[in-house]
């Protein structure tokens, strides 16, 4: 099934429904009340809705303090906003006293081109990732975004949702479960291994589709949560493989790529490791093309995943 709503709206939706189950959850946003389509959390909880444009600093601070008085602060922002304007709360008011606050970042990675490169962040997992106590969720689809939510809702401690902008195929069920830190195999493959996770996950299986149908079987894993991470998990799924390839639309320095390269060095596995990601600024576009210009698009994983091959 096809669903074009997007996860913006999906995750909106749900909130008002945790809202409804969970009365100690609190909402605030940065200018983001249609973006993450909260409005329906503040039309039916508007006692538990707080619209804070454009004060990402002080937006994080008020969540402290409703930790403090036992209630579950949910903090909407954009991802450059919050990370530009805010690491310090977060790193010293939030993460390192290890509090019971959720953050939902809006626009990361190339979700939003179209309303300007400014509008994007491709660095935020490498700084969320050298924070303590953080767990760190990527949903690559309604299904996961809705486990994702509902685990959230009962686990303690500081969480990170990213929410992409451009998931919109429906990759699992209504029966998928979510685990922290356990990698998911979408598709089973022999030859290669293929990693990805949020708005790359669909093109990566696009592109296994493509490379099977030329004869090569290449696996598709999902790291929905880069922390918390199974490092053993993961490394039992690298084994067997010589080939593998990472792909994201975040910098290669410190994104899923880099998760990669520090197990295969801790394990010392043996396998080879081609990252597809971001090596240079993004511009303003249209998000298919700007993919392809940057070497992420579905024809690009498969000719690079072809000519890896080739060259094995």
């Amino acid at each position: 099934m096809t669903d074009r709503a997007g996860l913006r709206k999906h995750f909106g939706e749900y909130l008002e429904k945790l809202g409804a189950k969970h009365k100690n959850l609190v909402v605030l946003d940065s200018d983001l009340s249609n973006g993450l389509n909260t409005l329906l959390f503040a039309k039916n909880h508007p006692e538990r809705h707080f619209s804070v444009p454009e004060a990402e600093r002080a937006m994080l601070s008020m969540a402290t303090g409703m930790t403090i008085r036992k209630k579950s602060p949910w903090v909407c922002a954009r991802a450059g906003n919050l990370l530009g304007r805010a690491l310090d709360i977060l790193r010293n008011g939030v993460v390192s006293p290890n509090l019971n606050l959720k953050i939902i970042l809006s626009d990361v990675g190339l979700g939003n081109l179209e309303h300007g490169a400014c509008r994007t962040s491709t660095e935020d997992l490498a700084i969320l990732r050298s924070l303590p106590n953080l767990k760190i969720f990527t949903p690559a689809d309604q299904h996961e975004l809705r486990a994702m939510m509902e685990f959230m809702t009962t686990d303690f401690g500081p969480t990170v949702m990213r929410i992409p902008a451009q998931c919109h195929e429906d990759i699992f069920d209504g029966n998928y479960i979510f685990n922290p830190g356990t990698p998911v195999i979408v598709r089973r493959g022999e030859q290669i291994c293929l990693f990805s996770h949020g708005n790359m996950l669909q093109q990566t299986l696009q592109a296994a589709s493509e490379l099977m149908s030329k004869g090569l079987s290449a696996q598709v894993v999902n790291l929905p949560t880069p922390a918390p991470l199974d490092e053993e998990k993961l490394a039992e799924i690298c084994t067997g493989f010589d080939l593998l390839l990472s792909v994201e639309d975040h910098s290669l320095q410190g994104g899923l790529g880099t998760i990669l390269a520090e197990l295969l060095q801790k394990k010392s596995l043996p396998a080879r490791l081609v990252k597809l990601g971001l090596t240079a600024p993004v511009e303003s576009g249209k998000y298919q093309e700007v993919l392809e210009k940057h070497g992420i698009g579905t024809k690009n994983i498969y000719e690079t995943v072809r000519e890896k091959w080739l060259q094995s």
